[in-house]
């Protein structure tokens, strides 16, 4: 490899740290269930059915919680979520959503507004549905609306860092 090459791979990969933030630490769900790296900085909560993250701002927040499935398909959901959100959130406005995967598992993602307080956030979801199981797993990020585009890469960055375990 020229040395050329060999400095513009080390460039990349430093401007992709500086843009998303270094994996810090990994986080261990309660249960074993699966796993995710933390970007450095950010500030981690647990109880026992939530993982709550702040960004360093102190104010992007990301939460994980899981609930039971109770039988609903990620199409169900998908169908049925738009409108529970307008029934749920001020001025809820959808933005896009997608099905794609989390580490292999189904999952949907719906990037939207609301108003919270009086204050317009920004939302990214993933909800997961792994195999084999009577769970599902939600994801939500929010902040305002002008830092979002600052904050989602880290959070993109952590959701790509989902494993599940050996165990599944």
């Amino acid at each position: 490899m020229t040395r050329a090459i060999k400095l513009a791979l080390a460039l990349v990969a430093l401007a992709s740290t500086l843009c998303t933030g270094s994996l810090a630490e990994q986080f261990v769900d309660t249960s074993g269930a699966f796993s995710l790296e933390i970007i450095q900085g950010w500030k981690t909560q647990q109880s026992q059915d939530v993982l709550g993250l702040t960004a360093p701002n102190e104010i992007s927040q990301m939460n994980v919680s899981k609930q039971d499935a109770q039988g609903v398909t990620l199409d169900v959901f998908a169908s049925i979520y738009p409108e529970q959100m307008k029934k749920e959130l001020n001025e809820f406005k959808l933005i896009s959503s997608d099905k794609t995967t989390v580490d292999g598992a189904p999952a949907g993602v719906w990037v939207y507004t609301a108003k919270v307080d009086g204050l317009t956030l920004k939302f990214r979801n993933f909800v997961i549905f792994p195999k084999d199981m009577d769970v599902i797993y939600i994801s939500v990020f929010a902040t305002v609306t002008d830092l979002y585009d600052d904050d989602v890469s880290a959070y993109d960055t952590m959701m790509k860092s989902w494993t599940w375990s050996t165990n599944y």
